[in-house]
């Protein structure tokens, strides 16, 4: 598998909070040479921690926790989003 990348820009829509307006989305995924993949995860260019950050935040962390015991094999639980 070759490396890939994925970049989003955050834009303004229903129910987006302005913070999010022009931040960016970065994932890339690239094998290692032992057979593993590794995924490095950023989202960037947030004007400022107050407002919608602290909930992208903790959101991205459960999703990362959510796809890492996927990825191994183990139930993903519930997500609860509010």
């Amino acid at each position: 598998m070759p490396a890939s990348r994925v970049r989003w820009v955050g834009v303004s829509g229903p129910g987006m909070p302005d913070e999010w307006i022009g931040t960016v989305i970065d994932v890339h995924i690239a094998p290692l040479p032992d057979g593993r993949t590794r995924l490095q995860f950023a989202h960037r260019n947030w004007r400022a921690i107050d407002g919608a950050y602290c909930i992208c935040n903790t959101t991205w962390g459960e999703l990362m926790y959510r796809l890492k015991d996927y990825a191994e094999g183990r139930s993903r639980g519930p997500l609860f989003v509010s």
